[in-house]
């Protein structure tokens, strides 16, 4: 037998083979009602989500536990399902406690909106326009296609090459799938754009609240990239996993219009009602910042914030910036092997050879304080410890020319640093979304526009935190404000 002959025969066996796959993976597709080729089961993508399921909640700070949040957000969704193809299937609706800005859904009907989120939209079409994009991706099946697209390429590959013989068209072949999936997301996305449309105006919402809401994630970007000195970079998580624009949505409503509702729902009485009272921002367990001071009550610890900084808490640390691009980090090592601070610190990996150290002691913490440069940049480090041997580290970074100006700020800011009680970290409340009238914001625009997190960029994140670009020229009659009752 020839090399043609053989050739022949591979190719005869591959046509078979691949026949037999396609055959035993055509799906129907609920939201196109077309004959896909997939290669997962719905029983599949069900057992995926209920397998990520778990590990979602617990890398996004858990589920909110705010049964009247809750509850809103399972009703609101249920009602969008079921104005969709799969109306009446089991979906899980589910709120996570964290202030990242973000949506997102797994296979076999698995939705998440995250408290961040929610505080940012500003009426109940726009959290209906983000739970029906994500039932959007499941009910096209977004995640079985996805999961073809990549690994159905690779397999016809592969057997191609393996029947042929040629590992370089397999490489090719493996190249073009990598290459081809470049512009999945981008199409997916913009299906889900259209399911969305077509649920929200079944369910009766005002679709047109959907690229308003994008519009309020661009303002909330912008700002992002303020208070992180950043430019040409998107912040927000949320525009960085769904590329939807505001004015391509807008274009996208207006060819794709398929009901004229008279009195469209925009629900912003209602909304504004449920979100009364609901956490912003970080929660307890991550330690809060209020009235300029940074408080952990797990932890209890607190210290003061300077006004000149902006601080945010994230989950390995807290950051705080000045416009100068100056910067403090703080965090905490649990020093497991229990070294003095002595010890610790001549230890640390991180300490250049030429560096300037001195011991002392600080509101009963045995402390170093360590002084280097780097490039153009000078570093002071603060290394604190308790009594159970943990290390409480700052770290200040500035340009050596702004270095002096800056620096008695980051000095005020470790001296203020302390332990509190057990009695004081439990009357600690996190910081809380509070409705307010457009009169009582103008009797408060002193006192911080009612925002009582922090002095820097309040005004910008009031006017986010209620779309007031947006609305220039309308009448707000109602404010989202931040309050704190501890004492």
């Amino acid at each position: 037998m020839n090399n043609k002959q053989l050739f022949q025969i591979n190719l005869l066996k591959l046509f078979f083979l691949l026949s037999f796959i396609f055959l035993s993976s055509c799906q129907t597709n609920p939201a196109t009602g077309e004959e896909e080729f997939l290669l997962m089961s719905e029983k599949e993508e069900w057992t995926i989500g209920a397998r990520e399921h778990k590990k979602i909640i617990q890398e996004f700070g858990g589920v909110y536990n705010d049964k009247k949040i809750n509850n809103y957000v399972i009703s609101l969704g249920e009602f969008l399902l079921a104005t969709s193809e799969l109306a009446g299937s089991k979906f899980t609706f589910t709120v996570l406690d964290t202030q990242i800005v973000n949506a997102f859904a797994l296979p076999g009907g698995f939705v998440y909106v995250t408290r961040g989120l929610i505080s940012l939209c500003q009426n109940e079409a726009q959290l209906a326009g983000v739970i029906a994009h994500e039932i959007g991706h499941i009910t096209a099946r977004h995640t079985a296609r996805r999961y073809t697209r990549s690994i159905g390429t690779g397999v016809v590959a592969n057997i191609l090459g393996t029947l042929t013989n040629n590992v370089a068209l397999r490489n090719i072949i493996n190249q073009s799938a990598g290459l081809y999936s470049l512009s999945y997301s981008r199409e997916h996305e913009y299906e889900a754009d259209l399911l969305a449309i077509r649920y929200m105006q079944r369910a009766g919402f005002n679709v047109q609240e959907m690229p308003k809401f994008l519009s309020i994630m661009e303002e909330y970007s912008i700002l992002s990239k303020k208070i992180f000195n950043m430019k040409n970079k998107k912040i927000s998580e949320l525009l960085l996993t769904h590329p939807s624009s505001s004015k391509r949505v807008k274009k996208l409503i207006e060819k794709n219009k398929q009901i004229d509702n008279t009195n469209p729902i925009t629900g912003r009485d209602v909304f504004l009602k449920k979100i009364e009272g609901m956490v912003y921002g970080s929660n307890l367990n991550e330690g809060i910042i209020y009235n300029q001071k940074f408080i952990h009550p797990p932890l209890q610890i607190s210290f003061d914030i300077p006004e000149s900084f902006y601080f945010l808490n994230l989950p390995k640390n807290v950051i705080g910036y000045d416009s100068k691009k100056s910067k403090i980090v703080f965090d905490m090592d649990i020093n497991k092997n229990k070294l003095e601070i002595e010890e610790y610190t001549k230890n640390w990996d991180k300490l250049p050879k030429k560096s300037f150290i001195k011991y002392s002691v600080i509101n009963g913490f045995k402390a170093s304080n360590i002084n280097f440069s780097r490039g153009d940049e000078k570093i002071n480090l603060f290394l604190l410890q308790d009594s159970e041997y943990k290390i409480y580290r700052f770290v200040f970074i500035s340009k050596s020319d702004e270095h002096k100006k800056a620096s008695s700020q980051f000095q005020e800011l470790v001296k203020s640093f302390k332990l509190i009680s057990k009695i004081e970290a439990d009357k600690i409340e996190p910081n809380k979304i509070s409705i307010k009238t457009k009169e009582y914001i103008k009797k408060n625009q002193s006192n911080n526009l009612g925002l009582s997190i922090q002095k820097r960029f309040s005004k910008d994140v009031f006017n986010t935190l209620n779309a007031v670009k947006q609305n220039r020229g309308k009448e707000i009659k109602r404010f989202k404000i931040i309050v704190n009752k501890s004492p």
